[in-house]
């Protein structure tokens, strides 16, 4: 997967894809799951975990949770520990985001979301709030934030024109003790050079790699889950637009593209024990790493790829979560399967999640 350079060409069955946003999928993610699970997650990552320094218990308010990037920003901030308050524009959209695990909703069109803030937050205010939105809702966020908060600009919904808009001034930042953080997510090859040319602070593909990393291993776990309500056809995408800016839908659209010459994507919902790759680290011994599936009953039963197979690999070492690579040397069966990968010496205890 990957973003269609300068962000555009992406409704058509070939793209030309900036490299340092293309990353690996594994087998056990279905198509739609995988054109669904980059942007959210990626920018719920980065702005909850990388701008915001989001810690658990603190207070996570999300605007707009029930749409794309929205309900990334949730489900990525309940499984950092976080508790979560969203808005939403209607009572069904409310249901919705009390579904995908949202401590506290509200409908913003019916209740006036900074006094639902302020009961929730017993008066403290929130940590940090996930804004997406602008304008007016950017303002009505000032009231609801808490001392040493973290307000994330990560979008303007409301209109692009926001984002050259002249009416924020510091004066609610400076007397609220909070801070504004911008968000703008875009792998490159060379932050610096892009800092010298364009003065923007961009993270590289290597920061990429390790978010893709950890964000793979949270939905095959089930802690976070791609959220796709409706797969549409080629044909469909202007009449789903229009939808869309009418905010008539939720969660993630995919488009799905007929190709003859692939068979059809397989459409298995099932994240927290994909069969045969759901792998748990057994233990280890110097650069050899045991591995054992998710409770198989008997050889036939874990789907084990054989001996000289090539895995890709997580570590689970949170400072170096970067994808690992070796090849399958032994697979042994007493009562439960363990499977030996050589790798290279510095690779930490290892997560199989992959094989090619």
């Amino acid at each position: 997967m990957g973003i269609p350079t300068l962000a555009h060409g992406g409704y058509a069955t070939h793209a030309l894809v900036d490299a340092a946003t293309a990353m690996e999928l594994p087998a056990w993610l279905s198509a739609s799951d995988s054109a669904a699970m980059h942007y959210p997650f990626h920018l719920g990552w980065f702005a909850l975990h990388e701008r915001a320094r989001l810690q658990p218990r603190e207070t996570l308010l999300v605007h707009a949770a029930a749409g794309g990037t929205g309900s990334g920003a949730l489900q990525m901030g309940k499984a950092l520990g976080a508790k979560v308050i969203a808005t939403a524009g209607s009572d069904e959209k409310v249901d919705y985001c009390l579904e995908l695990g949202a401590d506290v909703a509200v409908n913003y069109r019916a209740t006036d979301f900074v006094e639902v803030v302020t009961e929730a937050t017993y008066g403290h205010g929130v940590d940090v709030a996930f804004d997406a939105v602008g304008g007016d809702v950017t303002l009505e966020t000032f009231k609801c934030m808490g001392f040493n908060g973290r307000h994330l600009i990560a979008g303007w919904s409301e209109g692009i024109e926001l984002e050259n808009a002249h009416h924020l001034t510091p004066r609610a930042m400076a007397y609220g003790n909070f801070s504004l953080c911008g968000v703008c997510l875009v792998y490159v090859n060379d932050p610096l050079g892009e800092r010298r040319t364009l003065g923007f602070n961009w993270p590289g593909r290597s920061e990429g790699q390790q978010a893709h990393a950890t964000i793979l291993e949270m939905i095959r776990t089930g802690r976070i889950r791609p959220t796709v309500t409706r797969e549409l056809s080629f044909a469909e995408i202007p009449s789903t637009l229009e939808d869309m800016e009418q905010r008539n839908t939720m969660g993630r659209l995919v488009a799905l593209i007929d190709r003859p010459d692939r068979p059809a994507p397989e459409q298995n919902r099932e994240h927290s024990r994909p069969p045969g790759i759901g792998l748990d680290c057994w233990g280890s011994l110097r650069q050899r790493h045991r591995f054992r599936p998710v409770s198989p009953r008997s050889p036939a039963d874990s789907s084990c790829p054989p001996v000289g197979t090539h895995a890709t690999c997580l570590g689970r070492d949170a400072d170096d979560p970067r994808p690992k690579s070796g090849v399958i040397r032994q697979v042994e069966w007493d009562g439960q399967l363990s499977v030996n990968v050589w790798s290279p010496p510095e690779v930490v205890p290892l997560l199989l999640v992959a094989t090619t």
